[in-house]
């Protein structure tokens, strides 16, 4: 198989990413968290899915997703014998893998890829060479057995040997705990005994209670008969009174009706008696009420002719007095109509001398509006220059700021790698056993604590240099701003200044132009003056033309006023005295003119009166004989509230004896069938101890030796496989060592101890003879721990490796170990078909074939090739 491309979209830190490979080393180069791993892991998605190609196991989907993104996809391009194979691996399900036919599904693409590529766990063991292991094969001796263990799946016999031990001690628990359980068989059937017994004495009891219930159920029958007997006389003896008592009621206010009506009939005889008394003399004094009536209307006209006489008059005097004023008036005006000519000849002269300067005003009264219209906004011109000046003095203060800038984010960058490489270094030494982690050799845990100590001194006067540059960077960042302040007002303070030269101009063509405009100011009061006194004087010569008009109008009103003067005088009157006297006779006629109609409606309610008496007497005379019945009837019912109380008490009596024997024999039952579930569950419990007894004897019998025979086999199948399994890779790794080490060293032996904890030891075998591995030199180790890793791999895939990918493999090298890392690489790596190497390491580019660059922008993972 041979990786062609990767297709990334929405998968982590990645955006939209295409990631092409070629054969031989294909180095992918970035910082720490640039998306680098997010590729491989892309890779072992789209061929094995997140469950089975994600470590650690429990991520999900989602948690891959992008964040603002709804899904992912993988679009995997390889190469399988010579043909071209595509999987396109999305988070939604829809999956698919093309090579010759096509596969749709997540299940059918891994068990394809499994079947043909690789396992999973040879992928994720074998081909991918996870960060650390190389170091740590060649540093630990206990972590060297867990990860030849780990990669060569021995830990997994040995967690199923583990497995089946827990299992083999919780059947022997279990058998245990069976066993105690019971032993309480014999109690709980004396139990049982017990319960029956009981049982059978309240079943006894049951019968006697219900042969008494029945009896005290008869009586009580025939008591509730004879008490609704009884109830039913007591509710009639009730309902007779109560209509005896309404019916009394009802009588007593018939009775009070008929005394009203009869009050009634004789105060309507005594008003009868006084509306005749009235309309008799209404009769009387008709006569003189007509008479008031006619004298009335005729004095009313002639009250009325006086009003308008007189208003008529009234009138005319105020039209005479009005005519007389306007006369006078115009004699006033002829004397103001001469002083107005004359005041206008003046007026005419004076315009006459002033109108040449009036008119040199007008020419320049546009400029002097723009003049102060520019004297309201702009400021001094000297002021404005200044300002111009600070600009340009923050423009070249800008452009030393910035370059400061630059080189403190170059510091900047160059510590926080420094702070990384001194973080590794002290993870590395503080987990570090007798071996440096940066140059390989012997290391005593004094030199340790020395080294961590000056590691750590190192670490914080690199993070106070930081802290000391940020805040400088900081305080750049704050006069960048208030400079970027300064130069954003350029363009407003030139046009500014541009209106500040345009007021200077127009100050110098605005001389004289006070005195202009005065005499401009006193050629249109003069104007207006003139147009004034011209109106006034068409005014009032209008008005002089009315004069002989006015001087008629008055001696016509003067003859009207006589006139009417005249008829005022001719005009008769009613005696008033006479129209008094006859106005008392009709007053008395309006109030006496109702009295006819009172009278018939007095006579109507009289006769409506007798008739509701009749009618009331008759009523109560049927009332009373209703009651006299209804005593008759109370009397033979014959009912007394003694006997509904001895009634009454003796059914109570056997009621509450009732209930309270119900109320015993459902408590008798309740027990019963607790004690008959007690003796059921009881039985229930021996059956199961009886079961439980059948359980001990099988675990004891068939299943403990079964599972130790099985526990066995496979401790057997572990020490044999780790045997092969140490052989094998002690041989394949040998011949990788030697070929890297061109025959200097002639192999190297793996010895297993198992003292307190296993281990693995390595010694290399030089010149016949077995060296430790304090032996090599720094970069033979790094070559030692490559030939231990690809041996595991070249074990696990049983042949050639076709493809290899390792994460990180320098993480803790010093420089010189990491140029050793290069030649080794150089020298043995280029045979593999494919490698895929990710490190943040750039001076690993002289082995690659290819270089891809990852760098993070934004919180997204860009992807480029070469070196910029």
């Amino acid at each position: 198989m041979l990786i062609k491309y990767v297709e990334i979209e929405n998968f982590k830190s990645h955006r939209s990413s295409r990631v092409e490979f070629d054969r031989g080393v294909n180095l992918i180069v970035g910082r720490n968290g640039a998306g680098k791993t997010s590729i491989l892991e892309a890779i072992a998605v789209a061929l094995y899915g997140v469950k089975h190609g994600v470590k650690p196991s429990g991520v999900k989907k989602d948690d891959l997703i992008r964040d603002s993104a709804s899904r992912y996809e993988i679009r995997l391009g390889f190469d399988f014998n010579g043909r071209d194979c595509l999987i396109v691996r999305s988070s939604d399900g829809n999956s698919y893998l093309r090579c010759d036919k096509l596969l749709e599904g997540d299940e059918r693409i891994r068990e394809w890829v499994e079947r043909n590529v690789a396992p999973s766990h040879v992928w994720l063991n074998a081909i991918y060479v996870r960060q650390g292991e190389i170091d740590e094969i060649v540093k630990d001796d206990e972590r060297r057995e867990k990860i030849i263990k780990r990669i060569t799946q021995i830990e997994d016999y040995e967690r199923a040997w583990e497995n089946l031990g827990k299992v083999i001690k919780h059947f022997k628990e279990e058998k245990s705990r069976l066993e105690k359980e019971i032993k309480a068989e014999s109690d709980v059937e004396n139990r049982i005994k017990e319960v029956k017994e009981e049982l059978e004495a309240k079943k006894r009891e049951l019968d006697k209670k219900m042969i008494e219930l029945r009896d005290v159920e008869e009586k009580l029958a025939e008591a509730e008969a004879e008490k609704e007997r009884v109830e039913k006389l007591r509710e009639k003896f009730e309902e007779l009174n109560r209509e005896k008592e309404s019916i009394e009621k009802h009588a007593g206010k018939i009775e009070e009706r008929i005394r009203g009506l009869r009050e009634r009939r004789n105060g309507l005889k005594k008003e009868i008696e006084e509306l005749k008394s009235r309309v008799r003399r209404l009769e009387e004094i008709r006569g003189y009420a007509e008479k008031y009536i006619e004298l009335r209307e005729e004095y009313e006209k002639t009250l009325k002719v006086e009003r308008e006489l007189k208003e008529t008059l009234a009138r005319l005097e105020s039209e005479r007095n009005g005519v007389i004023r306007l006369l006078s008036d115009l004699e006033n005006k002829k004397k103001r109509l001469n002083e107005l000519k004359g005041k206008l000849e003046e007026v005419e002269k004076r315009k006459s001398e002033i109108e040449g300067k009036a008119l040199k005003y007008e020419e320049i009264k546009v400029k002097l509006e723009r003049l102060r219209e520019l004297e309201k906004t702009c400021r001094p011109l000297e002021e404005i220059e200044r300002e111009l000046e600070e600009v340009e003095r923050a423009k070249l203060k800008l452009k030393d700021v910035e370059k400061d800038e630059r080189n403190l984010l170059d510091m900047k960058a160059r510590l926080e790698s420094e702070i990384e490489r001194l973080k590794e270094a002290l993870n590395a030494l503080k987990s570090a056993k007798g071996v440096c982690p940066t140059c390989g050799r012997l290391l005593s845990e004094d030199d340790r604590l020395n080294l961590i100590k000056s590691y750590t001194k190192k670490l914080e006067n690199v993070r106070k240099d930081l802290i000391e540059i940020e805040n400088k960077l900081e305080d750049i960042k704050n006069v960048k701003k208030e400079l970027e302040s300064v130069i954003s007002e350029e363009s407003r303070i030139l046009r500014e200044y541009e209106l500040a030269k345009e007021l200077e101009n127009l100050k110098k063509s605005t001389k004289g132009f006070e005195e202009a405009e005065a005499a401009w100011k006193e050629y249109r009061k003069l104007e207006e003056l003139a147009l004034k006194l011209s109106a006034d004087i068409s005014v009032i010569e209008s008005d002089l033309k009315s004069e002989q008009e006015l001087n008629s109008k008055l001696i016509e009103l003067n003859s009207k006023i006589d006139e009417v003067e005249e008829k005022l005088s001719n005009l008769k009157k009613i005696d008033e005295s006479t129209l008094k006297e006859l106005e008392s006779y009709y007053n008395e006629f309006n109030r006496l003119v109702s009295a006819k109609h009172d009278l018939e409606r007095k006579l109507e309610e009289l006769k409506s009166c007798e008739s509701e008496i009749v009618k009331a007497e008759d009523e109560l005379s049927e009332t009373l004989k209703r009651l006299e019945s209804l005593k008759n009837e109370i009397e033979a019912l014959g009912y007394s509230d003694e006997t509904y109380r001895n009634v009454y008490n003796l059914y109570t009596e056997l009621r509450s004896r009732y209930f309270g024997l119900r109320e015993g024999v459902e408590r008798l039952k309740d027990h019963i069938k607790t004690l008959e579930k007690s003796a059921e569950d009881l039985e229930n419990r021996v059956k199961k101890l009886r079961e439980k007894r059948e359980r001990v004897e099988k675990i004891g019998r068939e299943v403990l030796p079964k599972l130790e025979e099985i526990r066995e086999k496979f401790r057997k199948y572990k020490v044999s496989l780790t045997e092969y399994a140490f052989k094998e890779v002690e041989k394949i790794a040998s011949e990788i060592f030697e070929e890297m080490t061109d025959g200097k060293y002639s192999g190297i032996v793996l010895k297993r101890e198992e003292k307190r904890k296993e281990k693995v030891t390595v010694k290399v075998l030089y010149q016949g003879a077995e060296r430790d591995i304090s032996f090599l030199s720094g970069g033979e180790l790094i070559a030692l721990g490559l030939a231990f890793r690809l041996a595991l791999s070249v074990f696990m895939i049983q042949g050639k490796i076709p493809l290899l990918i390792l994460d990180e493999p320098t993480p803790f090298l010093d420089d010189e170990r990491r140029r050793k890392l290069v030649d080794i690489m150089n020298r043995y790596l280029k045979k593999i078909p494919q490698v895929i190497v990710v490190t943040h390491d750039e001076e690993l580019r002289d082995v690659a074939d290819k270089v891809i660059r990852v760098e993070l922008h934004g919180g997204v993972s860009k992807v480029m090739e070469g070196f910029e």
